[in-house]
């Protein structure tokens, strides 16, 4: 139904055993991120990926980073692994992401409260607004956010999301617009 995906940078090897424990006995794939120490132009031309040039950090009015290039393209990997592969709910956490003990639980609880049209649920994040509204006893439809740490997505979400791979933006920014 749904499968679990730890996104970390290989030279992080101490996250990654932080992240085996916090997901003892359950099952998740491992997925190798982008480094963006490793990234220029031409690499990201080789990748069928682009930067969209106009967007501007709304806090520190900067373009983006190369870290927040690799952590876009280490989401887009993802996305672009399930849908070859056919998985049609991804729970991606990024290696510091806090997690729950009953993840699983809490996952298939969230899957069975959601209508069938749903493309992301966050599992965590950080408001930047006021705008959430209650969606269900447990769940609610988020206003603006940040933090893509820890979230589900659909095939539908993961289409739409890598329909924005030769314009990207960070996977933070991302997320809130594609929504």
């Amino acid at each position: 139904m749904f499968k679990i995906f730890v996104i970390n940078l290989e030279r992080c090897e101490e996250k990654r055993l932080k992240m085996r424990s916090k997901l003892e006995g359950q099952d998740y794939e491992v997925v190798r991120a982008v480094d963006g120490r490793n990234l220029d132009e031409r690499i990201l031309n080789k990748m069928g990926a682009g930067v969209l040039r106009e967007w501007k950090d709304p806090y520190f009015h900067r373009n983006m980073t190369w870290g927040e290039v690799g952590c876009a393209l280490s989401h887009m990997r993802v996305y672009e692994m399930c849908v070859e592969s056919g998985v049609e709910v991804a729970v991606v956490l990024e290696d510091d992401s806090s997690v729950p003990r009953d993840l699983t639980d809490r996952v298939a609880g969230c899957l069975a409260e959601l209508p069938g049209t749903w493309e992301l649920c966050y599992l965590g994040r950080k408001a930047m607004d006021a705008n959430d509204e209650d969606f269900s006893a447990t769940l609610l439809r988020p206003g603006y956010s940040y933090w893509a740490c820890s979230y589900m997505v659909s095939t539908s979400g993961m289409r739409k999301l890598l329909s924005m791979k030769r314009s990207l933006v960070p996977i933070d920014e991302m997320i809130p617009i594609a929504a």
